[in-house]
């Protein structure tokens, strides 16, 4: 994406004495111009200067007003999470 108007880091990890975990979202907000829309799967790919971007959109987006080509604002989320259960018995 192109003129990044935000980003935000946000990296939470199990307290001591939980069981082992840790969650790390990226949020970012960006601006950068519409190369594909696809109203039936609700997917918009979106090309800016460091990379191109294939989001779901919301229902609460009207997809008909967007086109190829069209410059957008764009908040996403990317999310990660890792917890450690222990192997059932017997393995």
């Amino acid at each position: 994406m192109n003129r990044t108007h935000g980003d935000v880091l946000d990296i939470w990890r199990a307290e001591l004495g939980q069981k082992p975990g840790v969650r790390i979202e990226h949020t970012a907000a960006a601006v950068g111009t519409v190369t594909a829309v696809d109203t039936d799967t609700r997917i918009v790919t979106i090309r800016g200067v460091e990379r191109t971007v294939v989001l779901e959109v919301s229902e609460e987006i009207d997809l008909d007003t967007i086109s190829v080509g069209d410059d957008v604002n764009a908040l996403f989320q990317e999310s990660i999470a890792i917890s450690v259960e222990p192997a059932p018995a017997g393995e």
